[in-house]
């Protein structure tokens, strides 16, 4: 059906007026080139995903090797597989933001592999700033690799700072953009102090927008990327306990390893 042009003229004061009334439930802080860029990071054009090849044989551990997710002190863990840094020989692991400007918020966060201020090799800066409205969450996530991790029990992860706030860390064993995310939560300290914990695959949340899925398991030969976030929202609808609201946040991310 053609639509006549003295039809079309007067649908276009209509259209220009929805389209007007859309933008203005947006956050102001919505960026378009901010989406376009953050869209161009993790699917532009000859994107490949890299192999990481784990140690076939754990090294032996010493300490504490508690059974849950859990922050202990640094000296309790020694970590098996190293995965970023990447150590030599292995392909680096790649992040870039995934923050709520996906859905029209304002928040925004960057990351960058900078050289430790220690001397002890490199670590990944996350900062960024969290607007509550029409989101609420800041995000940063791998590009997609393939690892298998099917000898290990579990991700050991180091950070330093987050301001005391509850963050997640999440894994994805498909290359599905908005699969299932199997999510774990773990607190923070303050600014410079260190946290380490462990989080078994065996109590990953299988999630998808922050909804627990029912009937799935995590396989863990078949690894596709990770994922730190800072959400308003916990799971389910409920409310992070440990979130300091809108305002800048910052957190280092020291290493990421298998157990």
């Amino acid at each position: 059906m053609r639509l006549s042009p003295s039809l079309t003229s007067s649908l276009l004061p209509l259209a220009l007026a929805l389209s007007l009334s859309f933008l203005a439930t947006l956050s102001l802080a919505w960026s378009p080139l901010g989406f376009l860029r953050q869209a161009s990071f993790f699917n532009r054009p000859g994107l490949t995903s890299a192999t990481i090849v784990l140690p076939t044989e754990m090294p032996t551990e010493t300490g504490d090797s508690s059974s849950d997710s859990s922050t202990t002190s640094s000296s309790s863990l020694k970590p098996a597989a190293v995965i970023f840094p990447a150590p030599p020989g292995q392909p680096a692991l790649t992040f870039g933001p995934l923050d709520d400007v996906v859905m029209g918020g304002g928040s925004s966060s960057t990351f960058a592999t900078l050289p430790d201020p220690s001397g002890s090799g490199l670590f990944g800066s996350w900062t960024g700033t969290i607007v509550t409205k029409n989101g609420g969450f800041c995000g940063v996530r791998s590009r997609n690799f393939q690892l298998d991790a099917g000898e290990y029990e579990g991700f050991e992860v180091t950070v330093r700072g987050g301001d005391g706030q509850k963050f997640k860390f999440i894994t994805r064993d498909t290359d599905d953009w908005n699969g299932i995310a199997w999510t774990w939560t773990f607190g923070t300290r303050m600014k410079g102090e260190v946290t380490k914990v462990r989080m078994p695959f065996s109590t990953a949340r299988p999630t998808k927008f922050a909804r627990t899925v029912k009937g799935v398991t995590l396989n863990k030969r078949s690894l596709r990327s990770l994922q730190f976030t800072l959400s308003q929202f916990d799971f389910d609808g409920e409310l992070n306990s440990s979130f300091n609201g809108d305002g800048p946040f910052g957190m280092d991310v020291v290493e990421v390893a298998f157990y």
